[in-house]
């Protein structure tokens, strides 16, 4: 019985044993089912998780990747920027150049046109009026002084002209304007006719005398007694007046001067004792003729006057009593 009781007992334990077992697995089972996570769920979440870890994975290199590329491009397109900068400098230095050379071709065709333009009727007008001031300062300018004379004449006349000439002044100068002496000599010629004319109006009772007269003809003439009182008269008083004689001859030779240069007076006295003088047979005033008097009576205008200025009055007796 005990022994029956004990089997039994076992078996009645193996069994509870066992029906504790099902109800274990039995609620576990249900427990399990009860908490399974469908299959869909499992796919979305392992496949979530995938791309979450391969976006977590691609985050880090790939923008790595876009920085450097993005730098690599910015670094190219200051290059291609740099590059064009350049470029637009070296076409900027080229037109610079070109457009120095075409303002020199501009200057060259400007110059040629000018010389062009300044026609002989132009040219003539300089000599004239650079001879005429010359002349009105000195009965002998120095040639050194033509030149001076005529850039400033022109530069007044046409400065346009002048400035195109630039460095090729000298040249032109020297091949244009030779004329300027013998305008000068023109102008002593007529100066010289005023200065005669100016003589016999002064004394009006001289004879009249050709240019062209023989020795014999130009003795006779200057040893009239009419020459000859002219001639001792010529450094006198004026009768009933306080001026000279020579001091009208130079008045009406310059009527509108005021004021006459030491060369025109001595010159002036020159003529007028070259003229009247009884000791010498000359009648045409030349140059070699002239010019030593005209020396003789500059010194001695210069010596009459501590200052000897380099123009004078018509007036003043001092400066034209020579003897």
């Amino acid at each position: 019985m005990s022994n029956l009781n004990a089997l039994f007992s076992t078996n009645s334990k193996a069994s509870g044993s066992r029906a504790s077992a099902n109800r274990v697995s039995t609620s576990t089972s249900r427990a399990s089912a009860s908490t399974a996570i469908p299959p869909r769920l499992i796919s979305q979440s392992s496949g979530s998780s995938i791309q979450s870890f391969e976006s977590d994975d691609s985050i880090t290199p790939l923008s790595s990747v876009s920085n450097v590329r993005a730098r690599s491009d910015d670094v190219l397109l200051l290059r291609r920027i740099l590059t064009k900068i350049e470029l637009l400098q070296k076409i900027n230095e080229d037109n610079q150049k070109k457009l120095c050379k075409l303002g020199e071709d501009m200057k060259s065709i400007k110059e040629k046109i000018s010389v062009f333009s300044f026609n002989k009727e132009s040219l003539d007008v300089i000599i004239k009026k650079s001879s005429e001031e010359l002349i009105e300062h000195s009965i002998y300018p120095i040639p050194g002084d033509y030149k001076e004379m005529a850039e400033e004449v022109l530069r007044k006349t046409n400065n346009d002209f002048f400035l195109s000439l630039s460095d090729q002044w000298d040249g032109y100068f020297e091949k244009k304007m030779k004329k300027i002496g013998e305008k000068i000599r023109n102008l002593r010629s007529n100066l010289s006719t005023k200065v005669k004319a100016s003589i016999f109006k002064i004394f009006d009772k001289l004879p009249p005398i050709n240019s062209n007269a023989t020795a014999a003809e130009i003795t006779a003439w200057k040893r009239s007694p009419i020459v000859l009182e002219c001639y001792k008269k010529l450094f006198t008083e004026i009768e009933n007046t306080s001026e000279k004689y020579i001091v009208r001859i130079i008045k009406n030779a310059w009527p509108k001067k005021e004021f006459i240069p030491d060369s025109h007076t001595a010159w002036c006295v020159s003529i007028a004792e070259i003229l009247l003088n009884p000791n010498n047979e000359y009648i045409q005033i030349t140059e070699d003729v002239v010019q030593p008097f005209v020396e003789k009576n500059l010194n001695t205008l210069c010596q009459t006057s501590q200052e000897a200025p380099k123009s004078v009055a018509v007036c003043p007796e001092q400066r034209v009593k020579l003897r």
